[in-house]
């Protein structure tokens, strides 16, 4: 299986001494029975934020940012779902799915370094159910977005094939979500990193699923 240094790599930019927020913006956040926490943006899509917090706030929790600039004049109010985070010393990153996009104003300035959508590390043992071949296999779940995922495993698999993400616990494995298969490329002699598409904002059930079964 891929090494610590791989995974990160294909997750999307580590986060250390050396991050550096988007110019600029600041985002503080507000959750339910909790004070305020001021934040910074490290990455950001249309749909969702990855942001530095001076502070915590758990995992599944319902939070209100004000996305705010005076350097680019925009001030912008959104509700969003934080389901990811990564400690880093006294601070936290978080990744935040936006129940609505950012306006035009707030991403025009940044928009030729932007994602479709951002994607989360995680390192999570599961099963890959192949519809068409009626079998399951054991692969690794590398990340995921609000709509596709990265997974390694050992079989090789052609683009367009219907496949299943199946928690390993349960005597009769429960679905976690199901998607298509657009990309694959051999990463070792023995493994296979697959690139999966999965309905929209989907990639929520899977955070979901990851929060339960205490991936963070």
């Amino acid at each position: 299986m891929l090494d610590l240094e791989s995974r990160l790599e294909l997750a999307g930019p580590a986060y250390g001494d050396v991050a550096m927020p988007l110019q600029g913006i600041d985002v503080p956040l507000w959750s339910a029975g909790a004070p305020p926490v001021a934040g910074t943006i490290l990455e950001m899509s249309p749909r969702d934020l990855k942001l530095q917090l001076r502070g915590d706030v758990k995992a599944g929790s319902i939070v209100d940012l004000e996305v705010y600039s005076r350097l680019h004049d925009f001030n912008f109010s959104v509700r969003g779902h934080l389901h990811w985070r990564q400690p880093m010393r006294m601070n936290t990153i978080a990744g935040i799915f936006l129940h609505r996009a950012l306006s035009h104003e707030v991403v025009s300035p940044f928009w030729s370094d932007l994602r479709k959508e951002l994607r989360y590390a995680c390192d999570w043992s599961c099963l890959v159910q192949f519809k068409r071949r009626r079998r399951s296999v054991t692969a690794h779940l590398l990340n995921y977005s609000r709509s596709g995922v990265l997974i390694a495993c050992r079989e090789r698999i052609s683009g367009g094939e219907e496949i299943s993400l199946l928690d390993p616990g349960p005597s009769n494995p429960a679905l976690i979500v199901s998607g298509v298969a657009r990309w694959n490329s051999q990463n070792a002699p023995d493994e296979q990193l697959i690139g999966c598409e999965v309905p929209e904002d989907h990639g929520m059930r899977i955070a979901a699923y990851l929060h339960t079964a205490g991936c963070w």
